[in-house]
């Protein structure tokens, strides 16, 4: 099929592509116009077998060090066997892992935490992995706002004013 997109444009395309009964290998799937192509590759999935998708529905996107970040993630079985499998949460240099166990067509919420330190400062990257897919997102670690302390001492009296800068 052709298609045409005006300069600066963008267009969403829908392709069916057919297959049989036992193609479960990755299809190499090109696209391409006149001056670009793009290739990916798409996983052709028994739906007889298990497949458990991941989603990340909420998470705290800001936080800062010794305050605990809560990742809500969501896990549906899309096959038609039932499925048990260890799902992976990993952030910076912590991994929890927890198994679930889903019948077809079965969801389930899990939250995680994770409750970073002074060494988290950043931009850190959560993901969350069943077997099948992974499911990630950025979150911010601020750094701590630094206190001080104003000292006066005047005619013998001492006056602390405290402060807090960021």
């Amino acid at each position: 099929d052709t298609i045409s997109v005006a300069a600066g444009g963008t267009a969403t395309v829908r392709f069916d592509i057919p297959t049989d009964t036992g193609d479960t290998d990755d299809l190499a799937v090109s696209v391409g116009g006149s001056e670009a192509t793009a290739t990916t590759n798409i996983a052709v999935i028994d739906p007889s077998e298990p497949f458990v998708d991941v989603t990340i529905t909420d998470v705290t996107e800001t936080s800062v060090p010794a305050e605990t970040v809560f990742v809500r993630a969501e896990f549906e079985n899309t096959g038609e066997a039932a499925a048990e499998q260890a799902i992976e949460f990993n952030v910076a240099d912590t991994t929890q892992t927890e198994s679930v166990s889903l019948t077809p067509a079965e969801t389930t919420t899990t939250v995680f935490r994770w409750t970073p330190t002074t060494t988290d400062t950043g931009t850190r990257t959560v993901t969350v992995a069943s077997n099948d897919t992974t499911a990630s997102t950025n979150i911010s670690v601020l750094p701590l706002e630094a206190e001080t302390l104003d000292v006066t001492l005047d005619d013998d009296e001492l006056f602390v004013d405290q402060t807090t800068t960021a």
